[in-house]
């Protein structure tokens, strides 16, 4: 839980003052941002821009001598794979715009399609629209 916070915190703070363009290259942020506007898929590309930003912002100087967040630095270079799956976590936390719980169980097209009929054809879900 706790590299969880440090985690969130530390991306926040990063995100905030802008940190990524300075670690990143051009290209490097073009391909950064494709990712978070969902016209990059994952891969390997993908992976080792994150890896390489994180250790950078896991080793910064500059970050460390800043009283803000060197606590969480410090626990997170505990454990610095370990963090940097936080960092990935946080990160993607931070900016997913909906956050839509996942269902319990598979539905099949069929389902949706069924649910979708039920609620048409409903006369109390009409009123509520």
């Amino acid at each position: 839980m706790e590299l969880t916070a440090a985690a969130l915190r530390l991306v926040d703070y990063c995100v905030d003052k802008n940190i990524f363009v300075e670690l990143l290259t051009p290209a490097e942020m073009r391909i950064f941002n494709e990712f978070f506007t969902g016209r990059q898929n994952v891969d390997e590309p993908v992976l080792v821009i994150f890896d390489k930003v994180f250790e950078k912002i896991l080793t910064s100087e500059v970050l460390t001598r800043n009283e803000e967040i060197q606590k969480d630095l410090f626990l997170l270079n505990k454990d610095k794979a370990d963090s940097k799956n936080h960092m990935l976590d946080a990160l993607i936390a931070r900016k997913s715009p909906v956050r839509v719980p996942t269902p319990a169980q598979p539905r099949s097209p069929q389902t949706v399609r069924t649910n979708l009929q039920e609620d048409k054809d409903d006369p109390d879900e009409q009123t509520q629209k």
